[in-house]
């Protein structure tokens, strides 16, 4: 029964989009790529990550989605995505990382002959790992693994810089069951 609300959800916001795009005029449709750079920051509550490990991570790294809008401004995405908290000195201090895929639908809204503003709500399915450096540890690192699935929002503003190539701003949320999770990212779209 659990997966029952998760199907309703899905279902009434494609009707929505649906319904919301409808009467707005039709473009062609297209395909489109984009990679992008991604800033995250990740919160986990303090049960779930064992003491003396980080609960606030800034992370770094790289995600690429494929997609397509359809002539009346719905759009379907698929994606991949990993970021890691980088540093030079090795394992000296606590590590975190995300990977994630994730689905999404949307609807584009023209804010001009260049602009469009794209807000997506869809499913994410992470694995976050948060592991325990060396530094002011005197005893064994401990980490803790964490998989799930949860949905997320999405919020993205495209520029189109030519016919085929845009520049792409987006913003992600989530709240997990571990904590939450937020990320920038910059990329650029490609259209065919």
């Amino acid at each position: 029964m659990e997966r029952q609300p998760n199907l309703i959800t899905s279902i009434s916001l494609f009707i929505v989009l649906i319904t919301a795009t409808a009467f707005s005029n039709a473009s062609d449709g297209f395909f489109y790529v984009t990679p992008q750079f991604t800033i995250t920051h990740l919160s986990f509550d303090r049960e779930l990550v064992p003491e003396g490990l980080d609960r606030t991570s800034n992370a770094i790294g790289a995600q690429v989605s494929a997609g397509y809008q359809t002539p009346f401004w719905v759009v379907a995405e698929v994606g991949y995505g990993y970021a890691e908290n980088i540093e030079a000195l090795g394992s000296t201090f606590d590590n975190h990382e995300i990977g994630e895929y994730r689905y999404a639908l949307g609807v584009a809204i023209p804010l001009g002959n260049n602009v469009r503003l794209v807000p997506k709500a869809g499913r994410i399915r992470y694995r976050v790992t948060a592991e325990e450096g060396q530094f002011l540890n005197a005893g064994s690192e401990q980490g803790t693994t964490i998989e799930n699935n949860e949905h997320y929002l999405q919020l993205d503003l495209e520029i189109r810089l030519s016919d085929l190539v845009g520049l792409d701003l987006s913003y992600v949320t989530a709240n997990t069951h571990f904590g939450d999770i937020d990320a920038a990212r910059i990329g650029v779209q490609f259209e065919f």
